[in-house]
């Protein structure tokens, strides 16, 4: 039998051959269009990539500025540290390790003798952090500490009052009701000062913290004390 030879008519009967013929009119036809959408494409990929790589180096920057901020506090160096927890924050404000760094750099601040920076500082920061993050429970208790440093301790009872709450652990409970107590005192409010420690004294009692023993009755005496 003799070999059927094809022609351009059998040629384009063939499915494949019709559509594979049909991508090349229209690639000839819309050159420019298509060149242009695979360099976008190539672009998209490219750029992608590259903004992965750019947030992880990021990330890395971010955590490193942290840990050496913490570290110089850590090691006393509240002045050393002052400088990378400042770049953290410039930096990447809007990162996790930001928000840490905001309350690490307050915290830098008031030890280096900065009272009125720190308290600026944490006013302004308190602004940044949402209310539910824990770095806002932090930058809230440094700032308590701050308004005590600065000889305003009635304001640093009632700041450190709206941090306490019957959910709290145990010990955190009392070390912060002991805390207050201890700014109502300097604050010459000997009687809210009482009040408090007779409320400690009564939810231990009653079974609703963890016994605090004598250091609970030594600190109502010594603050009755102080009332005469």
């Amino acid at each position: 039998m003799a070999a059927h030879k094809f022609t351009k008519k059998d040629l384009k009967q063939d499915s494949f051959i019709s559509s594979t013929e049909k991508a090349l009119e229209f690639l000839q036809r819309n050159a420019t269009a298509v060149g242009i959408g695979l360099l976008a494409l190539v672009v998209l990929l490219v750029g992608g990539s590259y903004w992965q790589q750019s947030q992880e180096a990021s990330r890395i920057e971010a955590s490193y500025m942290l840990f050496q901020g913490q570290t110089f506090i850590d090691q006393g160096d509240f002045e050393g540290a002052v400088i990378p927890l400042r770049d953290c924050v410039e930096k990447h404000g809007g990162s996790e390790f930001g928000r840490y760094a905001r309350v690490a750099l307050v915290h830098a601040l008031l030890g280096a003798g900065e009272v009125d920076e720190a308290l600026a500082a944490a006013d302004r920061y308190a602004a940044e952090i949402p209310a539910d993050h824990p770095a806002s429970t932090e930058l809230a208790l440094i700032r308590a500490t701050a308004l005590a440093d600065a000889g305003r301790p009635a304001e640093a009872a009632a700041a450190m009052e709206a941090l306490i709450s019957a959910d709290l652990p145990d010990n955190t409970y009392i070390q912060r009701s002991l805390r207050r107590v201890q700014w109502l005192r300097e604050a010459g409010d000997h009687a809210a000062a009482v009040a408090v420690l007779q409320e400690l004294r009564d939810a231990a009692a009653a079974g609703q913290i963890t016994p605090i023993g004598t250091e609970l009755e030594r600190e109502l005496e010594r603050t009755r004390a102080l009332m005469n």
